[in-house]
Order: C-alpha cells, then structure tokens, then sequence
C-alpha cells in the first residue's frame, strides 16, 4: 500500500501543502492531469460561449468534474459540473455520488448540474444549451458580491446608541482595568444575591 493511500499520511501531506502556501489552498485547483477528449471538448465550447471552466476542481480526492467561475468574479465558482467520469465511477456507492455529493455541493452555495457524456456526444449542442441555462440561473441566484465598505477611521467616535426601551438606562462603560464586580457594588440598580 503506498503511503499517500494511508489516511493519516495523506491528510498529513495534504496539510503541510497548505502550510507551505502560508495557508492558501493550493490544491483547490484544477487537476494537473491532462483531461480526455470529453472533457476537452466540454472545456472548448463552454469557453466559445465565454464561461470560465475548470475541470477537476477540488482538494485532495474529493473533486467536481467541472466547476464554472462566476462571471463578474473569476476566482469565484458557482456551478458545479457533475459528469459521469472517473470521480463517478469511483464513487463509494450510488448514494454518495447521487444524492450526498449534491447536497454536500449546495450546502456550500454552488448550483449542481450533471452532465452525462453519452447525451453529450450524440447531441452536444442540446446538452451545451442546457449547461449554460444552469449557468446563467446560477449567475442570477448569485449575483457578485458588493464592494468593500471602507472601515471606520479610528479618529470618527463611533455613533451614539440609543436605548429602543425606555426601561433601560445608558450606563458609561467602566475604566479600563476596572473590575466589573467592583462596579456593579457601587451600583444601586444591580441586584444583590442575599
């Protein structure tokens, strides 16, 4: 059995990978090998119509056959491309590969369409007109995400709250380093255990 097969020696190789990167998830990628005529072709015509794919998206073993970038975001997928490739085949069960995977990937916020590349090969372009319906119902339930506010200046005091029930009063908050029970015995409003 080869190490990286060991549980254990895999997570910890996949861990010190992420370590090295000073944390950025380097595995959370495409796959480095080269993909097969399908999956080359699915590449080509999604990248005519002008939508970024990624084939063998994912860490370690638990990788989407395709995942399509937001369109205003790149670096952001929203569509997840489940063919009927070497990940569905290696699937543990029926279970995992149709029903968990899907569930797992909406969890996450993706949208989930699956490509079967028997409908692909003898009606690619039905099947085309299908996967960019699903993308562009995924641009739309996710549309990009709004520019960063600009944090407060440490010069501007923070805006005065006020109290929504008459019942409470504002109290100043206590000096640095004071104790809170010291305060509270000073206080006449806090109740007092007898």
């Amino acid at each position: 059995m080869s190490r990286t097969k060991l549980v254990g020696a895999r997570l910890l190789a996949e861990y010190l990978e992420y370590a090295g990167s000073g944390g950025t998830p380097v595995a959370a990628s495409g796959s480095a090998a080269e993909p097969g005529a399908f999956e080359a072709d699915v590449v080509a015509r999604l990248a005519e119509c002008g939508i970024t794919v990624i084939p063998q998206f994912g860490v370690g073993g638990y990788r989407v056959d395709f995942a399509a970038a937001h369109l205003d975001d790149p670096a952001r997928m929203i569509l997840a491309v489940e063919a009927d490739g070497a990940s569905y085949r290696d699937s543990g069960s029926v279970r995992d590969r149709d029903r968990l995977r899907k569930e797992h990937l909406e969890r996450l916020g993706w949208r989930v369409h699956r490509l079967w590349s028997t409908s692909w090969f003898q009606d690619p372009e039905a099947e085309l007109a299908r996967l960019r319906e699903a993308y562009q119902a995924a641009v739309r339930d996710q549309p990009p995400a709004p520019p960063p506010e600009d944090p407060p200046r440490a010069a501007d005091p923070p805006p005065p709250q006020e109290a929504s029930d008459p019942e409470v009063i504002a109290r100043p908050a206590p000096p640095p380093g004071q104790a809170l029970e010291r305060l509270a015995r000073r206080d006449p409003a806090v109740p007092r255990g007898r």
